[in-house]
């Protein structure tokens, strides 16, 4: 675990701090989706390499997140937007950002997470639900 003390100062405070100052700036924000395990289920970690006939085509999400912590560890992305439940291992019990530049980002309302299941047909006509399924800290 990391040391509380120690603040690491995150790359998109930075550049929204130069964009603010001066919008012609050539900064840009650079954004890595790893959210698809809300829609996607076995098939959303992707393929494994070569796949595996007990385990099936597909990475396991302990891969998944296996590589959420290589990019985040590269520091080349702004902000890891990722799922709730993802986002609890990673940047709650793990604290893998606590001393990167990398910004967590979660969707905090899950029904705009979960339409595609369910199909897109009535999505835009439906009203989302309140509820929540992730810790706010």
């Amino acid at each position: 675990m990391s040391d509380p003390a120690i603040t690491v100062s995150k790359s998109l405070d930075s550049k929204v701090n130069r964009l603010v100052a001066d919008p012609g700036c050539r900064d840009f924000i650079l954004a890595d989706a790893k959210d698809a395990d809300t829609a996607f289920g076995l098939a959303a970690p992707g393929l494994s390499a070569g796949g595996d006939r007990l385990q099936g085509p597909f990475r396991t999400l302990d891969e998944f997140r296996g590589h959420i912590r290589e990019i985040v560890a590269q520091g080349l992305v702004d902000v890891m937007l990722m799922s709730a439940s993802t986002s609890e291992v990673l940047a709650i019990d793990e604290g893998l950002f606590a001393e990167s530049t990398v910004t967590p980002a979660v969707r905090m309302n899950d029904t705009t997470d979960i339409w595609l299941a369910a199909g897109a047909g009535t999505y835009p006509r439906q009203p989302a639900l309140p509820f929540a399924t992730t810790t706010i800290s």
